[in-house]
């Protein structure tokens, strides 16, 4: 397979190698690798990492200093490390393949011995395959492939078996499924960015084939190729593989020295550069403007053919253009979560909580993610599976991660999350920001209580309202130029509350008016609108369904405007759970987290009337793939939704004109309730959270919490919003 005609390619450079008139290919070090592979750019810590298949090793790249590190992880006879790539949020954590398995490393990237890798599942059972490159899908889910491994031939050339090897996919259990069998050398993997389609190179046959992808079951069908190089004349053989922003495939030709780049939907080749090396195996765009195209290369056969000085280099090619503009791609997804198939304990999943309000170390135990399902039948089908196996959850912070949705990496390097102090409310919600005092007010809707926060003594303050059983406080907002009162919605009414903010009960608690005469409903978040008038929603009582799941009074809720004059009327009808609610700030569009159908929607809206009209969906976490009921709601300065996700312990930001998603930041507490903007300068993301389904998913130390999020950036510059809207009249 890989004698090559005795013919010379010489290859000069000159400086850098000048290879066209718009790029530039430079070698990375003047290091020959045995077989260098699976580049994967790192955009957090701004690295490059690879392997080499037949050295053992793992390396690591930092184009600011020019410093490379190697890590031999494995040794012996016919040992090999198939890819590299670093789990979510868990610094100095990798996958790794090692040999014929998936294993989990520690290394901190400069030194030159890692921890010895723990297996997570063996791939085969046939130890002359082994593990050879891979990528996470979009979902984080590991997708690795095997080989068998090379033998001698008569002439002392290296020759492959044919159709040993598969495409295998990792679920986050564990479980090793195989996806693409009977391949003689898997390579490069890509998925379309609406995560619907998956190309895979099919290498020995120098061709790309597409698949119809299932992003959530990571299902594929509907084989068909895209690229023949045979019959499109194209030389070598089709290896790694990378997608660009314009959705153009750039894929590295084995034993042919090009890295050439063709239209995803027509296989056609729209470019062909070339390298010093021969045998270039994968490529991956890096850099700080991910304009950088890395490409990995090897020197098989050393000894058996001729090769020059380049085989075996990892290069960098920068300066490629399209249409005039510089050609960008897609960092690498990370690896979410891989549970050990062989002992059942989950392994390497988010790193450890660093909240600087907490003063002590935190112990990891067992962390894994339970979400919300596209069905709730097959959530609860989760739920009670993890209730068998009696599986601890632990929701453990993943401090300043955004995964992939945000330009702007760096903006996102100096955000702190902290909690305000370490009382664990049962629901706590609705949070408002006075800035007349600097007070956070919020309540604890289960509790029966409200709250105040003072940043500036970090001291909080509860006064229980109502202490009878099922009785609810769920809003509290000041009122207009009237020190110490507030309205307060308390099960299905609205009072008038009189509380200095520090004393641990009201000093008067007067009734204004139901919000609906149905005493089995009770009032659910508020805020007040432009003009100061009261927009509350109500929700029936949540009901056990034979697996003892909560489950709401389907669409028994609603949206009401209070109006200064103190009539009720019903906004928005039918609801489940009505929740966040937020306005924009030239006051001709409202937004509503209509949390049981995954919704955030937006009406327009006449600040005089406070009609609304034309309902549109503009964010739909089911259909982007997010997991967990968009609760809260809270606009910033740029005009930029802030949304928390209930039962996902993330807090997003949305573009609510396209619905593109911009940012996702993890916190350490799973039922994200409701945030707001404050602090001096309003930079300051408030996130409150509950405990209320503690049967579901057991409570951690951190449920119930209230959080202060400090550090976000958009631009280079700080991130503010708007202070809650406070109550003119009712």
């Amino acid at each position: 397979m890989f004698q090559v005609e005795r013919c010379l390619c010489i290859i000069l450079f000159i400086t850098s190698l000048v290879c066209s008139e718009d790029y530039k290919v430079r070698s990375i070090s003047k290091t020959q690798y045995g077989w260098g592979h699976s580049p994967y750019w790192d955009v957090k810590s701004q690295t490059l990492y690879f392997v080499d298949i037949y050295g053992g090793s793992v390396i690591s790249y930092k184009p600011s200093t020019r410093e490379r590190f190697t890590a031999k992880i494995v040794d012996g006879p016919n040992a090999t490390t198939g890819l590299i790539i670093p789990y979510e949020g868990m610094d100095d954590k990798f996958v790794v393949g090692v040999n014929s398995s998936v294993a989990n490393i520690t290394w901190d990237g400069r030194s030159n011995t890692a921890s010895t890798p723990s297996v997570i599942a063996e791939l085969t059972t046939n130890k002359t395959l082994h593990s050879h490159t891979g990528k996470a899908d979009p979902k984080g889910r590991l997708w690795i492939g095997t080989i068998a491994q090379f033998y001698k031939n008569s002439a002392g050339g290296n020759v492959i078996p044919l159709n040993q090897g598969a495409e295998y996919m990792l679920s986050a259990t564990g479980k090793v499924i195989e996806r693409i069998p009977n391949i003689t050398a898997p390579e490069g993997l890509v998925w379309s960015t609406n995560k619907t389609l998956m190309y895979f190179a099919n290498c020995y046959e120098n061709k790309i084939q597409l698949y119809d992808y299932d992003n959530e079951s990571g299902d594929i069908s509907n084989m068909r190729v895209i690229f023949d190089g045979k019959k499109q004349n194209v030389g070598g053989l089709a290896a790694g593989m990378v997608m660009d922003t314009e959705g153009k495939i750039w894929v590295a030709q084995f034993l042919n020295g090009t890295v050439i780049r063709i239209d995803a939907d027509s296989g056609k080749v729209l470019r062909t550069l070339k390298l010093p090396a021969t045998q270039l195996t994968n490529l991956v765009f890096g850099g700080e403007n991910l304009d950088v195209l890395y490409v990995t290369s090897s020197q098989l056969d050393k000894g058996y053919i001729q090769l020059n000085e380049y085989e075996g280099r990892t290069f960098a090619i920068t300066g490629l253009m399209s249409s005039g503009k510089p050609v960008t791609g897609y960092p690498g997804q990370r690896i979410v979560a891989i549970i050990n198939s062989q002992d059942n304990s989950v392994n390497l999943l988010n790193k450890p909580v660093e909240i600087s309000a907490i003063h002590h170390n935190f112990i990891i135990l067992i962390q894994f993610r339970l979400q919300l399902f596209s069905s709730f039948e097959h959530f609860k089908a989760v739920v009670m599976m993890f209730q068998v196996e009696k599986i601890l959850f632990l929701i453990l912070l993943i401090s300043t991660s955004v995964y992939g949705d945000d330009d702007d990496a760096d903006d996102d390097k100096d955000i702190k999350i902290e909690s305000i102090s370490d009382k664990q409310f049962t629901w706590a919600h609705c949070p408002f920001w006075d800035e007349t005092t600097q007070t956070l007010y919020f309540t604890d809707i289960i509790g029966g209580s409200v709250n105040s926060y003072k940043p500036s003594s970090k001291e909080i303050h509860t006064a229980k309202l109502v202490n009878e059983e099922h009785a609810t406080v769920s809003v509290i907002i000041p009122f207009e130029n009237e020190m110490n009162t507030f309205v307060v919605s308390v099960k299905n009414t609205v009072r008038k509350l009189t509380w200095d903010g520090e004393s641990d009960s009201p000093e008067k608690l007067d009734f204004i008016r139901n919000v609906t005469d149905n005493a089995t409903l009770y009032t659910h978040n508020g805020r007040a609108d432009p003009m100061g008038r009261l927009w509350i929603g109500t929700l029936g009582p949540f009901q056990r369904d034979s697996n003892n799941v909560p489950i709401p009074d389907y669409n028994a809720g609603a949206v009401s405007m209070i109006d200064l004059e103190g009539e009720v009327t019903v906004k928005i009808a039918n609801v489940s759970i009505p929740d966040g609610l937020a306005w924009s700030s030239d006051k001709t569009k409202l937004f509503f987290a209509n949390a049981w159908e995954h919704e955030v929607v937006a009406y327009d809206y006449d600040d005089t009337t406070g009609d609304i009209s034309d309902r549109r969906v503009i964010f739909n976490t089911k259909e982007n793939d997010i997991d967990g009921l968009p609760s809260g709601l809270a606009m910033d300065s740029e005009e930029k939704l802030w949304v928390t996700l209930f039962f996902n312990g993330t807090i997003i930001r949305i573009d609510p004109e396209s619905g593109t998603l911009l940012k996702r930041i993890s916190l350490p507490a799973l039922e994200l309730s409701n945030l707001c903007f404050g602090g001096e300068s309003l930079d300051t993301l408030y996130v409150t959270s509950g405990q209320i389904l503690q049967d579901v998913s057991p409570p951690t130390e951190y449920s119930g919490r209230v959080f202060a999020v400090n550090g976000l950036m958009s631009s280079g510059k700080p991130i503010t919003g708007y202070p809650g809207r406070k109550i003119v009249a009712i």
